[in-house]
């Protein structure tokens, strides 16, 4: 997004960046996009989405929706993503609200003209 169309958002206290995990105890969305570089065994390495997930868990609260957006395997939301946010009591389905959702805007299509991050369809499931 341009610079021209973030300002005004940033400037209505409407998006705001930050490194503060307490932050998060405000929001109703949190969305985990971190790297999942590959490791000696070409497996992803699950450090920087252990590390989102357990900077959230102590701040996670009733209601709250949590969407994986980053690269991964399969059942990671579900295997390894949401023991560790469960592990406080708040049940995922249940008190708060788990899902993944690919970040790839379109894998087939990018850097072609007239495919981005507004046109291309976004799925997202719970």
């Amino acid at each position: 997004m341009p610079d021209a169309e973030l300002a005004p958002l940033v400037a209505a206290g409407r998006l705001q960046a930050t490194a503060d995990y307490d932050a998060l105890k405000e929001v109703d969305a949190i969305f985990i996009c971190v790297p999942t570089p590959f490791d000696a065994m070409k497996a992803p390495d699950m450090a920087f989405i252990e590390s989102a997930a357990r900077g959230i868990a102590p701040r996670l609260h009733a209601g709250q929706l949590i969407v994986l957006q980053s690269t991964t395997y399969p059942g990671t939301t579900e295997e390894f993503v949401q023991p560790i946010l469960e592990a406080g009591g708040l049940k995922a389905g249940q008190d708060f609200h788990l899902a993944f959702s690919p970040e790839r805007i379109d894998p087939g299509h990018t850097g072609s003209a007239g495919y981005n991050v507004e046109n291309t369809p976004k799925v997202v499931g719970d």
